[in-house]
């Protein structure tokens, strides 16, 4: 089976997409934040970023279409980065609600007092 990836000019976040259906494999990663403050997530390869206010949860579903999907996850100050491996296509979802990029992006992450970037992926 052949999948060809697409650009999509609409968007600046995740501008590639696959047909998903023809994605035999899936694999699924939940992210809970059991911090007190937000927490963001980042998906690689796009540098996605998904914000998670306190107690709230995402489900990554990462679908291939040779091998399996999975994932390698590297945590620091607040920030959880997905890497995902063998994965053709993804979605972020939240209960039944598929996330966009930047979903709850807090300025303060980005940006210090002084309007300059603080964070860079």
């Amino acid at each position: 089976m052949v999948s060809v990836a697409v650009r999509n000019s609409l968007t600046s976040c995740h501008d590639w997409y696959v047909d998903r259906e023809m994605a035999t494999r899936q694999a699924k990663l939940g992210v809970r934040n059991s911090r007190k403050q937000p927490q963001v997530v980042i998906v690689e390869p796009d540098a996605n970023d998904y914000t998670l206010l306190p107690g709230q949860e995402l489900q990554i579903i990462a679908f291939g279409d040779v091998a399996q999907p999975w994932f390698n996850i590297v945590e620091w100050d607040g920030t959880t980065q997905v890497y995902l491996e063998d994965a053709v296509d993804y979605k972020v979802m939240q209960g039944i609600q598929e996330l966009l990029c930047g979903h709850n992006r807090q300025p303060s992450f980005w940006e210090t007092p002084e309007g300059g970037a603080k964070n860079s992926l």
